[in-house]
């Protein structure tokens, strides 16, 4: 195999792999978590090339924040959210959301949003309180998304 063209990937002790890429600030920035396998850890990469190309990356400080506190913080800053709203996310996070507050922005992925999604709406919870959920998860994504763009 040739040289890589975009990242660094590193084999651990642990068996595990660590993938690794120098991001547009140029500092090198590691992924938020280890990969069972070389070719998970590649197109984790080949993602995050993807996403800077297009210029929706979060920066590494940004990225790392942890969802919980980024979604309280875009609820309480944010003019377009009203009071009622902001009670019904609230609760939400904690009747829902659980699996996401802890993870840092950047390792939340389509993949991780559609598999919260299913094991959210295969429990007992309510349709409708999922599906704000949802909503809520895409509107605080996308708003840290595009806030990163803008910064740039």
């Amino acid at each position: 195999m040739g040289r890589r063209r975009f990242g660094k990937l590193r084999k651990l002790p642990s068996g595990r792999y660590q993938a690794s890429f120098v991001g547009p600030s140029g500092q090198r920035q590691t992924a938020p978590n280890t990969f069972r396998t070389k070719t998970d850890a590649d197109r984790w990469l080949v993602n995050v090339e993807s996403d800077i190309s297009r210029g929706v990356r979060l920066d590494e400080q940004t990225g790392r924040q942890a969802f919980g506190k980024y979604a309280e913080a875009y609820l309480r800053d944010s003019p377009d959210v009203g009071e009622r709203w902001a009670e019904t996310c609230t609760r939400n996070m904690c009747l829902h959301m659980t699996d996401l507050l802890d993870l840092p922005l950047i390792a939340i992925s389509p993949a991780v949003v559609r598999s919260w999604h299913a094991k959210a709406l295969a429990g007992t919870g309510g349709r409708t309180s999922i599906a704000q959920s949802y909503r809520f998860v895409r509107t605080v994504m996308n708003c840290a998304r595009s806030a990163m763009a803008r910064s740039r």
